[in-house]
Order: structure tokens, then sequence, then C-alpha cells
């Protein structure tokens, strides 16, 4: 956590909950960024500018049956770093 951030959450991160908050948080950001980088690699795949990998190929076909692609949900370890369900709709 960056100097300003500390700062203005002052003394918040004392509450169990504002701890719990700013990790929830951090998970979110980890999530969101990962989505981004596999979305923005299929664009790049279908147009032509890298290879589609088979963890591309797989997420494409994971959001078009409605599934959330396995690389949102695991790390390369296999822990969990997403929320778990049964569709993106309710993702």
């Amino acid at each position: 956590m960056d100097k300003e951030t500390s700062k203005a959450l002052g003394d918040g991160l004392t509450f169990p909950l504002n701890v719990f908050f700013k990790f929830e948080i951090y998970r979110f950001q980890n999530v969101v960024e990962i989505m981004k980088n596999t979305l923005d690699d299929i664009r790049s795949a279908i147009k032509g500018e890298i290879i589609m990998t088979a963890d591309l190929s797989e997420a494409i076909n994971a959001i078009f049956n409605n599934r959330i692609p396995k690389t949102w949900l695991f790390n390369l370890a296999s822990e969990e770093i997403s929320w778990m369900c049964s569709s993106i709709i309710s993702w």
C-alpha cells in the first residue's frame, strides 16, 4: 500500500472489517488485471498478431459457453484467486 492510500485511510485499518475490505479490493484488482490481459491477448490472437494458445482457446470457449475461464479462477499453483460461480452472469 502506498503512502497516500495509507494516509487517506488513517486509522481505518485498525478495524477488522476495513482490513478485510482492503484485501478484497486487492484481490478484485488482481482478477480484473488478469481478465484485461486475457481479453487483450484474445483480441490480438484473433487479429493474428500473436499465436492462439490452448489457454486462449479455452478462455474463448468458456466465455462463449457462459462459463468463467479457469485462468480467471485459479493461479498457476491451482490456488483460488477469484470467486467460484456457475456462470459469468452470476460471477
